[in-house]
């Protein structure tokens, strides 16, 4: 049976998960690597509407009602789409998974690792990725790759400098496995990085 991967990349709104989840796509189907490319939230018809409540800027929602959402949306998301192309053989692409729960819910509003480490626990979410390429930018080039501010990305710098911190301790606790890139630079130096490395592990 063939190996299946769980790739996640994460960081920053504007550091450049999208399009480095796309090249890679597009580098695996050249490899003939059969895959799936997805998100959270919104990797399922059931999170695309969680999405739209959690990203909606005209909505004010208390930090914990917040986390709750996208710990259902994981949830489902997990069981109808990663776990069943894993157990198939295919590599799972996501754009953001649980390092950032930690990042912008235990770090960015402040509600400690404690309560996302019990809702792991309690829904039995101790799935994790083979590798999480966290890209890190700076404050500026984020808000500089941004239109249209989405409920979450109106924060201000204070938050985002917590949500950095958050995604530092993570990659400092598991640099193995959370590798830190350096997404202030142009994307086709960002995704040859990333290309040499996962050809490196797998």
């Amino acid at each position: 049976m063939k190996q299946p991967r769980f790739i996640v990349f994460d960081g920053l709104d504007g550091s450049g998960k999208s399009t480095q989840l796309s090249w890679l796509a597009q580098w695996l189907t050249e490899q003939r690597i059969d895959f799936v490319a997805t998100k959270e939230p919104g990797g399922t018809e059931f999170g695309s509407e969680i999405r739209n409540i959690l990203l909606n800027p005209k909505l004010k929602l208390e930090p914990e009602v917040e986390l709750m959402l996208f710990a259902a949306d994981r949830l489902h998301h997990v069981e109808e789409v990663i776990l069943p192309n894993l157990a198939q053989g295919n590599w799972v692409l996501c754009d953001r998974f649980v390092e950032s729960t930690y990042a912008y819910q235990s770090f960015g509003r402040e509600l400690g690792t404690g309560v996302v480490e019990e809702i792991n626990r309690v829904t039995g979410l101790n799935i994790e990725s083979d590798i999480t390429f966290w890209l890190d930018v700076d404050y500026e080039v984020s808000r500089s790759r941004l239109l249209n501010l989405d409920r979450i990305e109106q924060e201000d710098r204070f938050f985002f400098d917590r949500v950095r911190k958050g995604y530092e301790y993570l990659h400092q606790q598991d640099p193995k496995r959370i590798i830190k890139v350096d997404g202030n630079r142009d994307a086709e130096t960002v995704h040859r990085e990333i290309r040499a490395k996962i050809s490196e592990r797998f």
